[in-house]
C-alpha cells in the first residue's frame, strides 16, 4: 500500500491524473445534487400555483402551508434514516 501511494506522490503525471479525476467527481457530485434541488424547486412552485389557483388560498397560506408540509417530509425522512442507523447497528452486533 505505502509503494502504491510512494509511487503517486513522485509522479507528476499521476498527480494531475488523479486530480483530474476527483475534479470530475466532485463535478458530478454538485450536477446531481443541483438536478435534485432543481427538481424540488419545481415541485414547490407548482405545488404553491396549484394552491393559490385551484384552492383559492393566498401566497401566505399556500406558504405556510408548503412549509409545514416540507417540514413533516423532513422529520419523516429523519425518522426513517435513525430507523435505518438502528436496524444496521443492529446486524453488526448480531454478527
Amino acid at each position: 500500500m505505502d509503494s502504491i501511494i510512494d509511487l503517486v506522490t513522485n509522479d507528476p503525471l499521476l498527480i494531475g491524473l488523479l486530480a483530474l479525476v476527483v475534479v470530475f467527481l466532485v463535478y458530478s457530485v454538485f450536477k446531481k445534487l443541483f438536478k435534485l434541488f432543481a427538481f424540488v424547486l419545481v415541485c414547490v412552485v407548482v405545488y404553491i400555483v396549484y394552491l393559490t389557483q385551484v384552492e383559492g388560498i393566498s401566497y401566505e397560506e399556500a406558504s405556510d402551508r408548503t412549509k409545514s408540509v416540507g417540514k413533516e417530509i423532513l422529520e419523516e425522512g429523519k425518522k426513517q434514516i435513525n430507523n435505518y442507523k438502528e436496524d444496521i447497528k443492529n446486524q453488526m452486533e448480531s454478527k
